[in-house]
């Protein structure tokens, strides 16, 4: 599909109903889309005519499960890049500057869009059609779905090689090696009360929504022979995946996390469009432990391991995880 698609119109059926009037109210509403770490979704979003800013919103950070707040950034990095697939498709240049306050690391970008800008020489306008129907799977993959090298090079290719890259993991070894780290770090994870009790926080609250989430965490109740037993459907779930990759980044700031995240909304988003599902596993990447081990197995040398993406093809879940309203994410300036 061409890049140069008609304006946005209010109402597409392909790209959801009920679409806000205004342009930049609609950046933001597929913003709010974006994958996030538990579903946290933590982000916050002004609008003041054609300049919008991202903010983290730290009332929604999983202290315990991501102690560094590594995930968060990751996730915000998410809503940016679809902020942005969104100003491909609406025709819009965008001049970014990332972290505009230096001594502010909750003010993530400012954005402001306008044809007087310049547009971005990566647009990804096409990819805003996965937007509303993108999920992450939770099932086993069809491994009768074969994914060619020409999908591969262009999942591989949402990210720039640079700053953030995806290396795949092919050999038998690499993957043996994958799931019995999956094996140590999860159980460890799953032993970790104050683990246990932030997810089952956020789960409470209402956020997770989901059906997978919410079998893990009534299972997280009870002890020892349910831990190994979830952790052997996790790694059930990644040796069924055709394809493994592994996110990295050149350095570990915040900068290239967000960037990491850029990255795989990208990925994600266009193998919605291929009709392949995704999911990520973050556990790799918890500990120091495990990114060290992680970087070893798929071999990064001095690159940072951000997350670990398993592809394939498989049925849509039963339901979405829900959304915030536009109005919780989203403040207009006068």
């Amino acid at each position: 599909m061409s890049d140069k698609l008609m304006r946005l119109a209010p109402k597409r059926p392909e790209l959801g109903t009920d679409l806000p009037g205004d342009r930049i109210e609609r950046l933001i509403h597929f913003a709010r889309l974006a994958p996030s770490t538990h579903n946290s979704q933590p982000w916050k979003f002004t609008a003041d005519g054609g300049v919008v800013n991202l903010f983290a919103d730290f009332s929604r950070w999983l202290k315990a499960a991501d102690p560094e707040r590594r995930e968060l950034y990751l996730s915000l990095g998410c809503a940016l890049e679809t902020l942005l697939i969104a100003g491909d498709y609406e025709g819009l240049g965008v001049d970014l500057r990332y972290f505009p306050v230096p001594s502010d690391d909750a003010h993530i970008c400012r954005a402001k869009f306008g044809a007087g800008a310049a547009k971005r020489e990566n647009s990804a306008a096409r990819l805003l059609l996965a937007v509303p129907k993108r999920h992450t799977s939770h099932r086993l993959f069809d491994k009768a779905r074969r994914i060619d090298a020409h999908e591969l090079q262009l999942f591989s290719e949402a990210a720039d090689g640079e700053y953030a890259a995806f290396h795949l993991l092919r050999t038998e070894q690499e993957r043996g090696d994958l799931l019995a780290l999956l094996t140590e770090v999860e159980s460890e994870l799953f032993h970790d009360k104050a683990y246990r009790a932030d997810l089952v926080r956020w789960a409470g609250s209402g956020a997770s929504g989901t059906d997978w989430l919410k079998a893990k965490l009534a299972q997280y109740k009870v002890e020892h022979a349910a831990s190994a037993k979830l952790v052997q459907g996790d790694a059930d779930l990644l040796a069924s995946s055709p394809v493994i990759a592994v996110l990295s980044t050149a350095r570990q700031d915040r900068l290239h996390e967000v960037l990491a995240g850029q990255a795989y909304a990208r990925a994600v988003l266009f193998a919605e469009n291929q009709g392949l599902r995704s999911q990520p596993f973050s556990a790799f990447t918890a500990t120091e432990h495990a990114r060290t081990t992680m970087a070893r197995i798929a071999n990064l040398g001095p690159r940072h391991p951000q997350l670990v993406v398993r592809l394939g093809a498989a049925e849509s879940e039963s339901a979405r995880a829900p959304r915030r309203a536009l109005g919780e994410v989203m403040v207009k300036g006068s």
